[in-house]
């Protein structure tokens, strides 16, 4: 059972203590964050957060589970923009050719770490979306 204490802001928010900033849970996903897009891989930095900033954003046709094999994601590779799209849009859909063609082109430490990168930026977001969503005072 997870207890929360309810904290308000200077702005007069209602924030429960579970989801503040100091959280233990907050703590692990800057830990999380700062190894898969900071740390050590064969793809450069600057990729991984660009694969997580595409996974964090709305898919342009409008919502999640749409992946288009055109989509652009900008500083990923050109061979690899449709799965890091399906990843972070509809990964249920990523296919095991989707998986090969990457795979054969960029090697298995490449396409591992930008899924976890996808995977994770898409996680985040929705969660600090709703963690967003809660700390909202209701009407």
């Amino acid at each position: 059972m997870v207890h929360t204490r309810r904290n308000t802001t200077s702005t007069g928010r209602v924030h429960h203590g579970v989801f503040s900033m100091k959280s233990p849970i907050h703590l692990l996903i800057q830990a999380l964050k700062a190894a898969v897009f900071d740390g050590p891989g064969v793809v450069s930095s600057a990729t991984r957060r660009a694969a997580a900033v595409h996974a964090a954003t709305r898919h342009p046709l409008g919502g999640l589970g749409i992946a288009s094999p055109s989509v652009e994601v900008r500083d990923v590779p050109r061979v690899a923009h449709a799965y890091v799209d399906k990843v972070g849009h509809a990964a249920i859909r990523v296919s095991d050719e989707d998986f090969s063609s990457v795979q054969a082109e960029l090697g298995d430490d490449a396409i591992f770490e930008l899924t976890v990168a996808t995977a994770v930026g898409a996680g985040v977001y929705r969660y600090e979306r709703v963690m967003e969503l809660l700390s909202e005072e209701a009407p």
